[in-house]
Parts: C-alpha cells; structure tokens; sequence
C-alpha cells in the first residue's frame, strides 16, 4: 500500500489505522507478552530530542505508549546535558520507555571493552532518564560492525528472539524497502516499526530538507544558549568584586 506522506498529521493517521484494526501498540519490554496482533513501536532518535519529545506528546494524546532508543555518542544532539536530560526526563512523564541507541563505530576493538563501555553508556542513560534502562538497539545495524550483545540487555530489539515474532519495517530516510506498516497490517501480521521522529515531525518535505530542518533548530537553540551566556558573563563582570569576597570569606580564605 502507498505511504508517501511524513508528517505529524501522516503519523497519527497511521497510528490511528493499527488501533481501529485492533492491533495493540507497545513497547519493546511489552512486546512479546503482548497478544497478537501486535505493533512494537520504537524510534531511534538519531538527530533530535525536540522533535522526539513532540513525537512522544502525539503519541501520549493516542493513549500510546512506545520506545525511544536515545543515544550518548552524538553529533547532533547532547542527552548528557541539562537541556538534553530535561527532554529524555520528560519522554518518560509522558509514559514512553526509553533506551539505549548504541553505535558500535564509537566503541573500542575488543568484545571486552566494547562490552564496558555498553554496560557504562546503560548506566549513563539510566542516570539521566531516572529509570532503568532495559532495552537497547543497535545503530545502523546493517552497515557498522556486528556486536551482539542480546545477551547484555534484557532486550535487544534485533535480537533473535524479536525478529522470529515480529516482521521488520522501518522509515529509514523515508524509502520504504519491501514493505510499509500497511502492507503489513492489510496481512494482519505482528510488526515491528522502526519511525525516527526527524521523518514525521519535521515541517519540510524532502529528506535532505528535513535534516537542514533539524539543524537549523539546533543553531537557534545554540545562538539562544549564547546570548544568555554573554548575559551572566556581563552580570558577572559587574558584581566580580562583590561576588569574589563571599567566596573567599566561605571557605575562610585569607585576604590577598
């Protein structure tokens, strides 16, 4: 079936089709238990937490509750940082699972250290988001180097055990392989939808627009960070003398 339109108006629309047609629409670590038929709902947050978190309140309005797989090696995003924690903090308010996208391309050679910094980013990430984090997924899975780690992680959402229940699709760079979600809900089968939220809650249209979107958002974001930063430096400037002598009289520092 033809599903050519992303946009937040598209992804509600699709959602809304799989709960009319009685699927049950979960995340990863209700998956398996759930009855068919069933839609694992994820989302590899690969470019931006603002767009995931508008994904995730879409989502909330639905009575739906999915996972979002976020990641801490990142070039476009920080989860670590006070902005980034707020919105991985606030996925979880809004009732979503959250865990762990990892990139094996920012991991060291052997299984052993590649496996510490797995178990550190897992800890990380349960940090920030004030939840353990259960599940994981691989980053670009079919292209970066194969690690398996199924059984380091409750559930990993490549992981044997998934795939032998729940058939694959995902949006990548919006061009459908084989199939689309309808294909699969018109057979009635269980599926698992990989939907990243840069594709569907973005305003442009085009793929490559879509990212110029995203980071144009983020350099607004930054220009903002730096107007109030100029601003405390300023504040700071004038009232250093003032500011100098409480601390050295807190921590009983004797006069210069």
């Amino acid at each position: 079936m033809p599903l050519t339109e992303f946009n937040p108006r598209a992804y509600v629309g699709l959602l809304k089709r799989f709960l009319d047609a009685g699927y049950s629409i979960v995340p990863a670590m209700r998956a398996l238990a759930a009855p068919p038929p069933a839609l694992f709902l994820r989302h590899d947050v690969d470019f931006s937490l603002i767009r995931a978190v508008a994904m995730a309140e879409a989502e909330h309005e639905l009575g739906v509750s999915s996972t979002y797989y976020v990641m801490l090696a990142n070039d476009y995003y920080n989860a670590v940082a006070g902005p980034g924690r707020q919105m991985v903090r606030r996925l979880v308010e809004l009732g979503h699972e959250v865990g762990l996208h990892w990139d094996s391309e920012t991991y060291p050679g052997t299984r052993e250290a590649a496996l510490r910094q797995f178990q550190s980013e897992l800890g990380v990430l349960e940090s920030i988001a004030g939840q353990a984090i259960r599940t994981a997924s691989q980053h670009r899975p079919a292209s970066s180097e194969f690690l398996n780690f199924d059984n380091d992680v409750e559930l990993e959402a490549y992981s044997t055990v998934v795939r032998a229940r729940f058939a694959y699709v995902s949006d990548s760079a919006m061009r459908w392989r084989e199939k689309t979600p309808l294909d699969y809900l018109s057979e009635r089968r269980d599926v698992q939808f990989t939907a990243h939220p840069v594709w569907w809650f973005t305003e442009a249209v085009s793929a490559e627009d879509k990212l110029r979107e995203v980071v144009r958002e983020q350099h607004r974001v930054r220009d903002t960070l730096c107007e109030e930063s100029i601003q405390r430096m300023n504040r700071g400037l004038a009232t250093r003398e003032a500011n100098d002598a409480k601390f050295k009289a807190q921590r009983g520092w004797a006069k210069d």
